[in-house]
């Protein structure tokens, strides 16, 4: 069995839908494109946020990336939060946001990947949770 200190918590996150169900439109490129608040009870700075598409046609598709304050590339290219935009007809898509507490600010610099982001946070997991949302056109 792991040391305590080596097993992250798990937490719930609250975001403005219920967990598994529908994303608001405003939060998707068929309205405002706003970005998300999600909410925590009792988290503490640094964390990192990881949003993607587990459905998307050419597979992982990821929405939003920001750890430590500093923002991440989707994988539209851009940095910061990009809504969900499946393609007209597909089925509703899903839709996983993960938050994690960190120990401390991972060593990234504006732009980082999915995958450098899962790198640099390799070890400083404090606890973690995820919501799941659903959106389709």
């Amino acid at each position: 069995m792991a040391p305590l200190a080596a097993v992250a918590a798990a937490f719930a996150v609250i975001a403005p839908w219920p967990n598994g169900g529908l994303i608001p439109k405003r939060y998707t490129c068929d309205g405002a494109n706003r970005t998300p608040v999600l909410r925590v009870r009792a988290l503490r700075p640094p964390f990192a946020i990881e949003a993607v598409d587990v459905d998307a046609p050419g597979g992982r598709f990821v929405h939003w990336l920001v750890a430590g304050g500093i923002p991440g590339r989707n994988s539209a290219g851009t940095l910061g939060y990009t809504g969900p935009c499946p393609p007209p007809g597909d089925p509703p898509h899903r839709y996983v946001f993960h938050l994690y507490e960190l120990r401390r600010k991972p060593r990234l610099r504006p732009g980082f990947t999915d995958a450098q982001l899962r790198t640099a946070i390799r070890g400083i997991v404090a606890g973690s949770g995820t919501v799941v949302g659903r959106y389709g056109r």
